[in-house]
């Protein structure tokens, strides 16, 4: 699943043709992900090119690297150079992480490697790492600060700076603002100018109420002068457009729109294919009272991305314009051109609910206007009212009250039931049956 980008061919017959030497080359790996549809991606070091000696072994199980005895490096791990060649890593699609059972796999390699060697930095960084791989920040923690502790405060591995940002991030979501703030520091003191550690930085900064601070570290992370291949672990859609994407978004709610709008704008023509910047964008427009921009970017984000998730979210903002017609007529015309079954059921369930809507406004009319129609009883009869009447009676406070079963009841001692009985018993079936 990992794939060579062909420019990097000649350079690598290179060095192969070139004298041995004890040393490794590592390759900037590409990790495509489904996530953001159009704007996941995240890329690593990784040593594939190394001499053929008899001292030099893969080690470890998960993350592996290559081990040499002569080598001065944390782990005895190769000394490495690395050069200008990309491969591209398909591994962590959603069909082949479900398809292989990766997350079980990963877990499982993880959790023996730490019981074999409870003393190494890097495998506990590697459990931690799995753990949030699977969205189980909980889980990360307790290994992700073993790590930490095991490498002590000099160790600048990138896998090391990588899982402290890691960590940040993971304290900042859960609201332990000050501790994500520590964490990201170590981390950039370590590693100066990480653009992971710098966004977990922002996001703990916000959730301090610290303003200014956390929109410096916000454009910090979002500046196009980063170099990310000088890191071993880095998410390059933090400087491309997560950034800005978070620093308009965060803008957007303190109501500086002016400043929100072109931090989305900015996100926007960095990653052009990324529809949750253009559903943030859109979100912003409304947010700052400018409906019909709000509309149109909505109906962009749809003819760009035509999913559910796009045709929910216009749906919505429709229905947030009191526009139930018009919400529903758009998620007819959208459900063709859905592509999967799932989605196509997730159009007709928003769909059903909103007939539902209409019809219990529709009910709820009738039961006013049948409640209202129902004759008064006469003033002589008011103190002994006939038995026919005093059933009316009760009908018309039972429907006022909701009781429908006692009204269905009622309804059925009438001795002579009329057209305005009929309607009653429709209604009375109607909500019942809800």
């Amino acid at each position: 699943d990992e794939i060579l980008l062909p420019e990097g061919a000649p350079f690598l017959r290179a060095i192969v043709a070139s004298e041995s030497r004890r040393i490794g080359f590592n390759l900037r790996c590409i990790n495509e992900v489904d996530e953001h549809h159009g704007g996941g991606e995240t890329s690593h070091l990784v040593l594939r090119l190394f001499p053929n000696h008899p001292e030099l072994r893969f080690v470890q199980p998960l993350h592996e690297y290559i081990f040499d005895p002569a080598s001065p490096l944390p782990g005895g791990v190769i000394r490495g150079a690395t050069i200008d060649v990309t491969i591209r890593h398909r591994g962590y699609l959603k069909s082949v992480v479900v398809g292989r059972k990766k997350r079980e796999r990963n877990l499982a390699i993880a959790k023996m490697a730490v019981e074999r060697h409870p003393d190494d930095a890097f495998h506990w960084y590697g459990l931690g790492q799995t753990y949030g791989f699977a969205s189980q920040r909980q889980e990360a923690k307790q290994p992700l600060e073993r790590m930490r502790e095991l490498a002590g405060p000099d160790d600048k591995r990138g896998i090391i700076v990588h899982g402290i940002a890691l960590l940040a991030e993971i304290y900042a979501l859960e609201g332990d603002a000050l501790l994500a703030e520590e964490r990201a520091r170590d981390a950039l003191r370590r590693s100066p100018g990480y653009p992971n550690a710098l966004f977990a930085l922002a996001m703990a900064l916000k959730r301090q109420g610290r303003v200014e601070e956390a929109i410096a570290a916000y454009r910090d992370a979002s500046a196009q002068e980063i170099n990310t291949a000088k890191y071993a672990v880095v998410d390059d859609q933090i400087c491309a457009w997560k950034a800005s994407c978070d620093l308009g978004v965060y803008l957007s709610e303190l109501e500086r729109f002016d400043e929100a709008l072109a931090e989305l704008r900015l996100a926007i023509s960095r990653a052009p294919d990324v529809m949750t910047v253009r559903i943030n964008y859109a979100h912003a427009l409304e947010r700052a009272a400018r409906f019909e921009e709000a509309e149109q970017a909505f109906i962009e984000t749809f003819e760009r991305h035509p999913v559910a998730q796009s045709t929910l979210q216009h749906a919505n903002f429709l229905l947030r314009r009191l526009r139930r017609d018009d919400a529903l007529r758009f998620l007819e015309t959208a459900a063709p051109r859905m592509t999967t079954e799932r989605e196509r059921n997730a159009l007709i369930e928003a769909r059903t609910q909103l007939f539902a809507l209409n019809a219990a406004d529709a009910v709820q009319r009738l039961s006013a206007e049948i409640a209202g129609a129902l004759p008064g009883i006469p003033a002589e009869a008011a103190t002994q009212p006939s038995p026919e009447e005093a059933t009316r009676r009760d009908i018309v406070a039972a429907l006022q009250e909701n009781r429908w079963g006692d009204a269905a009841d009622l309804l059925l001692r009438l001795a002579v039931p009329g057209a305005e009985e009929d309607r009653m018993r429709l209604l009375c079936a109607f909500r019942l049956g809800e």
